[in-house]
């Protein structure tokens, strides 16, 4: 029989056999280089038809350390966590350096390199992991992805659980939410000049978190507004950079410059 065209009807055995060259060509769906060759065709066919497939990154787990312990204190503070990426924001003025050391920090964690951006529109630079098995790690330690403060944040209890790693995740927070201020008074026309820390967070539990540590450290921690937790006793604040330090060089710097 002749069809239009001049094209015949293949009959069902060379059908069979033109599927069977195909199926070779391809690869044995049925053996492990078959299945190989079909993922990469599969990701090639998601690639050049541009559906928005995301492949999901190999990344190494991550180790109870007290490098993931501060990342995540990072993450609480300047973090965004979405379903294939995770964000921190910070200032490009300010704290250009802590930036580059949390993409190390990264590194160091999961061992891969996170990218950095500057946002054209204003003074913040972000640092963009894009890998959904990240941002499954950091949901399983407590950040929520989305609004992290409407859901509500916990945490970790191994972190608190252990010295090394309750300074470090809070050295994190602090790095990212904190500020090293200067308080000035006029007393009878003499200038004094005292040093100072907050911490800044709508949060409740992370304000709880941070008051609890200072505390614990013989520190006296006071919270005269609804976001804000200050320690604003000079020596109480060298504690404070003594065993909990920062990471930050901006805070670094001020902590210096004020406590000459």
């Amino acid at each position: 029989m002749v069809r239009k065209n001049n094209q015949r009807k293949l009959s069902k055995s060379e059908s069979g056999r033109l599927g069977g060259l195909v199926r070779v060509e391809k690869g044995n769906i049925g053996t492990e280089e078959g299945r190989r060759k079909g993922g990469l065709h599969s990701l090639e066919t998601h690639r050049t038809s541009k559906t928005g497939f995301k492949l999901l990154r190999p990344v190494r787990a991550p180790k109870r350390s007290a490098a993931f312990a501060e990342l995540i204190g990072v993450m609480y503070g300047d973090g965004h966590v979405d379903k294939y990426q995770a964000t921190i924001t910070t200032n490009a003025d300010t704290d250009s350096e802590h930036a580059q050391y949390i993409q190390k920090l990264v590194h160091a964690v999961f061992k891969l390199t996170p990218s950095f951006s500057l946002r054209k529109d204003s003074k913040a630079c972000t640092i963009t992991i894009n890998s959904r098995n990240v941002c499954d790690y950091f949901e399983r330690e407590g950040i929520p992805r989305g609004n992290k403060i409407a859901q509500g944040l916990s945490v970790p209890h191994w972190i608190n659980a252990q010295g090394v790693y309750k300074y470090a995740f809070t050295r994190g927070l602090f790095d990212s939410d904190g500020c090293v201020f200067q308080d000035v008074h006029l007393i009878r026309g003499k200038e004094y000049r005292n040093i100072g820390i907050a911490f800044a967070s709508k949060s409740r539990e992370l304000l709880v978190h941070f008051t609890q540590v200072l505390t614990t450290l013989g520190l006296h921690p006071t919270q005269t507004t609804p976001h804000r937790v200050f320690l604003r006793r000079a020596k109480e604040v060298d504690t404070y950079f003594r065993v909990i330090g920062s990471s930050n060089a901006k805070h670094l710097g001020r902590y210096a410059q004020f406590r000459r």
